[in-house]
């Protein structure tokens, strides 16, 4: 007889920090390096990049944390959402979310 199996537990939001400090370049090469990486320090990074100033910046963050999925993902979303720095970081913040948890 097998052991039940136990219940994953829910996935948590990792901490936000605020977004990439530096001029365009440096917070492109940042984002860039950002995205290939799976660890949560990437995921807060990359959602906290969505309220950059430049909207190319912001697309490479989503299209990053779209390429990650998963439920550590949807989750950092959920909470970045809740204390949005500005409109348009919520927004982006929102569409990557509806894009992540839409029916396949």
């Amino acid at each position: 007889m097998r052991p039940a199996a136990r219940p994953e537990p829910a996935a948590q939001p990792v901490m936000i920090p605020t977004p990439p400090p530096g001029n365009r370049s440096e917070r492109l090469g940042r984002l860039l390096t950002l995205g290939r990486k799976q660890t949560s320090e990437a995921i807060g990074e990359l959602v906290a990049a969505l309220g950059d100033e430049d909207e190319q910046l912001r697309w490479l963050a989503a299209l990053s944390l779209l390429g990650m999925g998963g439920s550590t993902v949807i989750a950092t979303l959920q909470a970045f959402i809740a204390q949005a720095p500005s409109a348009v970081a919520r927004e982006e913040a929102e569409k990557v979310l509806a894009k992540l948890t839409e029916e396949k």
